[in-house]
C-alpha cells in the first residue's frame, strides 16, 4: 500500500519491520480540547531540536497498546493534565512498529488520519 505521510519522512522510513494496522486499538496523551497539534511528531514541534532516537523515530507519533500503559504516562510530572484519546487505526491511517517499553509503538501517519474520530476515554 503506498501512504500519502503527514508530513515528510527520510529515507527508508518508516522502516521495513513496520507494519499496517489492522483495525487495532491504541491510545495516545493529547491536550484538552484535542486538536491536529497533538498528532503532530516530536520533529515538526521541534525542528531544530536535538533527539536521542533515530530521525525516522522522531518522526512519528508515540501511541501505547494498552489504556493501562497510557494512564501509567499520565504519572510523569511533564505529561500532568493530558487527556488519553482512543485511537482505533486502520490499513489507510499509516504504519505501525513497537519500540522501546513492550506497549509502546511507533505511528507513522497518512494524511487520512481524523482525530476527530478519537474519544476521549480518560
Amino acid at each position: 500500500m503506498k501512504f500519502d505521510w503527514s508530513e515528510e519522512l527520510p529515507l527508508n522510513c518508516p522502516p521495513s519491520q513496520a507494519k499496517t494496522a489492522n483495525n487495532e486499538v491504541f491510545y495516545r496523551l493529547c491536550n484538552y480540547p484535542v486538536s491536529d497539534k497533538d498528532f503532530l511528531s516530536h520533529r515538526a514541534l521541534s525542528p531544530t531540536k536535538v533527539f536521542s532516537v533515530s530521525e525516522c523515530q522522531a518522526r512519528s507519533l508515540s501511541i501505547m497498546d494498552t489504556l493501562e500503559s497510557a494512564k501509567k504516562l499520565l504519572l510523569l510530572p511533564s505529561l500532568k493534565g493530558k487527556k488519553i484519546v482512543k485511537i482505533h487505526l486502520i490499513e489507510e491511517n499509516g504504519l505501525i512498529l513497537q519500540t522501546g517499553k513492550p506497549n509502546h509503538f511507533s505511528w507513522w501517519k497518512s494524511q487520512n488520519f481524523d482525530f476527530s474520530t478519537c474519544p476521549i476515554v480518560g
